[in-house]
């Protein structure tokens, strides 16, 4: 049986990764590697705080949720429809990231494929 803990600090650390993996690449070949660090390591810290707080909410809260249904368990009916606006949203912006890395991906296979084709594929 999985606990409660292992699933809260799973979820917070997929999170984590999946967006780190398109922002750290990118951050480092945009800046000097001093700043770089810098920004990376206060970044580490913030994320771990607010990490740790969520998952504390998970932790004491019965059910299983997703955040919409913490904000809607803690605060106002509204407060959970802008959260499944936002959670809506940022699904909408990731599917984007992913198709612009896949087409750029797959013409650098593929130079001489049309890139309508390609988005095509992808849909």
């Amino acid at each position: 049986m999985k606990s409660k803990y292992r699933q809260a600090v799973l979820l917070q650390y997929s999170g984590t990764v999946g967006s780190g993996i398109f922002v750290l690449p990118f951050l480092f070949w945009q800046s000097n590697f001093i700043f770089a660090a810098t920004f990376f390591i206060f970044l580490t810290v913030i994320t771990v705080f607010l990490n740790r707080f969520y998952l504390d909410i998970i932790l004491q809260t019965p059910g299983d949720h997703q955040l919409a249904g913490y904000v809607g368990h803690y605060l106002n009916p509204s407060s959970k429809k802008l959260a499944v606006f936002n959670l809506i949203l940022l699904s909408l912006g990731a599917l984007i990231a992913y198709q612009k890395l896949f087409l750029r991906f797959f013409l650098l296979l593929f130079p001489f494929v049309s890139p309508t084709i390609v988005f095509l594929i992808y849909f």
